[in-house]
């Protein structure tokens, strides 16, 4: 009886530390970058969008080809829709910033739709602001109030994006600094009691990056400048050099869940938020990331 047990122990603590070194699959997934200057996205959507198989319940990309914000979105899987693909070879997919999304729809937050489908999108003060948003928040409706900005369903991220576009708006920002910044970061950890809250978000001007306390690992991130050199694209399982799809002077940051290249990616540390602007940190509540 004792061998039995310590086999069973045995057994037991194997298949923990198995589980501990396999990469989780998130609910979501999201990818987006900042950069000095306008930089094609056909690549990066083209190797993010085949992950599209473990993310069902549709998908989304949004970019500033100028002040305006262009919307892609489908409540179908990424990698079986034209639209999505037709996006890898679109040569206008080139600005400073971009967002992309793969959902897996949680219970309650609505089904395959394109109601549901992230990114969303809500105009203040001649802004186009726009969200992705990993995990979940929990009785958001009677705990978040909504200014001007009203969701259209009963998606919890749909929410999120009315709720932070209120606040902004209460709050009188038009335009931000470091103060700003600051406060925002606190409306997001008081946020977070509710769930997870780590998500994309970019006024046009600004990339917001945040990732929740729960979600170490979750978010990664690579800097990218010249001389650029062959990158190997995991699920595109090519070698791309980079000085081909970008511009010489290219200056920037790409995020995502999971590392989408060779390269080594570093991890965003838990709980911080980095603002970004044409490829520069601006502000970062976690000064690893700042110095790095």
């Amino acid at each position: 009886m004792k061998a039995m047990t310590r086999v069973l122990t045995t057994l037991v603590l194997t298949l923990s530390l198995m589980a501990a070194q396999i990469p989780s699959v998130r609910a979501c997934e999201i990818m987006g970058y900042s950069f000095n200057v306008p930089v094609s996205g056909q690549t990066w959507f083209a190797d993010f969008r085949l992950r599209g198989h473990l993310h069902v319940d549709g998908w989304g990309l949004v970019h500033y080809p100028d002040k305006s914000a262009q919307l892609f979105k489908e409540g179908i899987p990424a990698h079986q829709s034209a639209l999505a693909e037709f996006l890898t070879r679109y040569d206008g997919l080139k600005s400073e910033t971009l967002i992309a999304f793969l959902r897996t729809a949680s219970r309650g937050m609505g089904g395959p739709a394109h109601q549901n489908a992230h990114p969303f999108l809500r105009e203040l003060n001649g802004r186009d602001f726009v969200l992705g948003h990993e995990g979940v928040i929990h009785n958001f409706r009677g705990t978040l109030p909504l200014g001007s900005a009203q969701p259209l369903g009963i998606n919890d991220s749909e929410f999120l994006t009315c709720y932070l576009v209120g606040r902004i708006e209460k709050a009188g920002i038009k335009e931000w600094n470091a103060a700003r910044f600051a406060w925002l970061k606190q409306v997001l950890d008081e946020t977070s009691r509710l769930g997870s809250v780590t998500a994309m978000f970019s006024d046009g001007e600004f990339l917001f990056v945040y990732l929740d306390k729960r979600d170490a690992n979750d978010l990664f991130y690579v800097r990218h400048q010249a001389p650029f050199g062959r990158v190997h694209f995991k699920h595109l399982k090519r070698d791309v050099d980079l000085g081909a799809i970008y511009p010489a002077a290219a200056k920037g940051m790409v995020f995502a869940t999971r590392p989408l290249t060779d390269e080594a990616w570093e991890p965003l540390p838990a709980g911080s938020l980095l603002v970004l602007k044409k490829g520069e940190i601006v502000f970062s509540s976690s000064e690893a990331a700042a110095k790095k």
